[in-house]
């Protein structure tokens, strides 16, 4: 057996491991590093090899994003992965075509791939459910649930050679959109598991969500405006069921919540996958189709309605990007940055060259106060 990491070993993004085992090759993910130049996993290594198939563990750029540039070179590759993960692929993929074509536009910048090479990607991408086995002669591959986010999978490789398991990003504790992990009962060999936060202790997850409460609720009753940058697929969807439950509950005020970028169509896939979701959240489906919005908590349908909604005070937006470095959380950072009563609530990780993690070292120094967000300082 033979495990070379492409990328993703000892950084976040890129991540790509190229399994040998039992005379067959598999890839394991294939994402871009957020770095500019550097996007792409050292995919030379697959010179001149035989893939047998690609298994995705979830869709999460720093796992898919070259997707549509290896099956360039392994056309007739099949792609395996949850039919959730299938659909959130999708998106992305389609979004990444409309911030290249951005950034060509505005700066030269040639995109990593076309349109085209898009659509042949997903096509070859072949929907599989966790337990469900995929047999290679001697190799048996399963998805196994990982939490994380909808859809994300440990994929475990049983081989002449030796059992081993990929966790890709994981939970251990139930989230309210998905389900905690569940330690599969398989004989394994070897674990390769992310470590993303391995060196430091997480908050409590119920103290974090109270915080954030919290924080929320003294700054509605300031009359702020509050922007939450969130990541598109996983906390957003968590986000909002935090403050849907607490308006509920009376520990926010009724305070209008817009609902901005790629979120929205990300919302709309959880209700296509009942059976991947939480029992709670299956419940909500099942009882109103939506389970993220109401009379409060509202789509922003069209670019123009931005303007509205950054009229509206006290109000809370959720929206990507979650390290606000593109998409509407952009622009509404750019509006609210200057206002002292305002406020923008960082909720996940932040890369070291993102705006978002420049504003969290602002917010610990004591020097001038200036950040670039966009095209504005």
């Amino acid at each position: 057996m033979k495990i070379s990491f492409l990328g993703g070993a000892d950084e976040i993004g890129a991540s790509c491991t190229l399994l040998e085992v039992a005379g067959k090759s598999f890839l394991i993910d294939c994402g871009v590093r957020f770095k500019t130049g550097q996007a792409l996993p050292d995919l030379n290594e697959l010179t001149g090899k035989s893939l047998g198939a690609i298994l995705i563990t979830h869709a999460h750029t720093d796992h898919t994003g070259a997707l549509s540039i290896i099956h360039e070179a392994f056309p007739n590759t099949p792609i395996y992965t949850t039919p959730p993960s299938a659909d959130l692929i999708s998106i992305l993929q389609k979004d990444a075509l409309h911030i290249m074509e951005q950034a060509l536009d505005k700066e030269g910048e040639i995109p990593l791939y076309s349109k085209k090479q898009v659509e042949n990607m997903l096509s070859m991408i072949t929907p599989i459910h966790w337990n469900i086995p995929i047999n290679f002669d001697d190799i048996k591959i399963m998805f196994f649930p990982a939490s994380h986010i909808l859809g994300a999978s440990m994929v475990y490789v049983a081989s002449p050679d030796g059992n081993i398991l990929f966790t890709g990003d994981y939970s251990i504790t139930a989230q309210k959109t998905v389900p905690g992990l569940d330690r599969p009962n398989i004989p394994v060999d070897i674990i390769i598991s992310e470590s993303t936060y391995g060196n430091r202790l997480h908050e409590d997850r119920k103290a974090a969500e109270n915080r954030l409460i919290n924080s929320l609720s003294e700054l509605v009753k300031n009359n702020s405006r509050i922007l939450i940058p969130a990541f598109a697929i996983g906390r957003a969807q968590e986000i909002i069921l935090i403050i849907k439950q607490a308006i509920r509950n009376k520990k926010i005020p009724e305070v209008p919540v817009f609902v901005d970028g790629m979120v929205r169509s990300v919302c709309n896939v959880y209700s296509n996958h009942p059976k991947y979701v939480s029992r709670a959240l299956d419940y909500e489906i099942k009882k109103s189709g939506h389970p993220f919005f109401n009379k409060w908590i509202k789509l922003v349908k069209d670019p123009k309605e931005r303007v509205k909604v950054l009229e509206t005070k006290p109000s809370i937006i959720v929206t990507s990007s979650g390290m606000m470095s593109g998409g509407p959380s952009a622009f509404y950072a750019e509006q609210l940055l200057p206002v002292a009563e305002d406020a923008i609530l960082i909720t996940g990780y932040q890369d070291e060259e993102s705006p978002g993690r420049a504003l969290l070292n602002l917010a610990e120094s004591d020097g001038d106060r200036e950040i670039k967000v966009g095209d504005k300082t």
